[in-house]
């Protein structure tokens, strides 16, 4: 399909309390109808540094799975796994199909000291889309989009980003759209944790960097639909990719 409906869950999540984190997520997509539902970085637990909280077991899994199954519709989610901080995706049946952890951990919060980093970017295939995790922190490194840009119809940004940041957050996200000429989706929480307000600002912009969705500081779902037809003509009419150096 060339256009895909795509939603970001903006919410409070209530630091490390995954029960209540869960209601809420229940509440907000309630009827909810979309190809792919994007949440924050961390999801059930907000940006915890005690992996007991944070990590991913069996019933958030099959949790998760479940919800996807019931609204029919890919699942991108954040949790720890492996000791790691990661994002999967999980199909529209509730399978799983692809993960990916965090290559630059945030030193300034503690994140190097309690977790350990990815290695890698990797690209997801969700009906026929070529996507692009990243988290949160790796917004900071462009290098981390430069690789696969070329072959990328959609990146996903999960996020747990301060308010007392958020400028560079939004510049950052279109700063990707406009170089790499691809939609990139921002999927942020509101809020508060044990040091930091939230302000969400979840954000999706188009491949030319104009904005397709603008969440605000409001909690709910925001959907738009993206268009890989509208990325191709963009690349076609001004091939500036074909013009990085190797």
């Amino acid at each position: 399909m060339d256009t895909m409906r795509l939603a970001l869950l903006q919410y409070d999540p209530s630091f490390e309390n995954r029960a209540f984190a869960r209601d809420r997520v229940e509440t907000l997509t309630n009827g909810l109808s979309c190809d792919l539902l994007v949440f924050p970085e961390m999801t059930l637990s907000g940006f915890s540094m005690d992996p007991s909280v944070a990590t991913l077991d069996t019933a958030d899994l099959s949790w998760y799975r479940e919800l996807a199954c019931r609204l029919g519709c890919g699942i991108v989610f954040g949790a720890v796994e492996d000791g790691r901080n990661v994002v999967v995706l999980l199909g529209r049946d509730g399978t799983r199909l692809g993960s990916y952890a965090k290559r630059h951990l945030f030193g300034l919060g503690g994140e190097a000291r309690t977790y350990r980093a990815g290695t890698e970017a990797v690209t997801w295939n969700f009906d026929g889309w070529k996507i692009l995790p990243a988290i949160c922190y790796d917004l900071r490194f462009s290098y981390h989009f430069w690789e696969r840009a070329a072959q990328t119809d959609l990146v996903l940004v999960p996020a747990n980003w301060p308010g007392s940041r958020r400028e560079h957050w939004r510049a950052l996200l279109q700063a990707r759209a406009i170089e790499n000429q691809v939609p990139v989706a921002g999927c942020n929480r509101l809020g508060t944790d044990a040091t930091l307000r939230y302000t969400g600002d979840s954000l999706v912009f188009d491949a030319q960097g104009q904005i397709l969705t603008d969440a605000g500081a409001a909690e709910g779902v925001f959907s738009c639909v993206v268009d890989r037809g509208h990325t191709a003509e963009t690349r076609r009419r001004f091939p500036f990719l074909e013009d990085r150096l190797a």
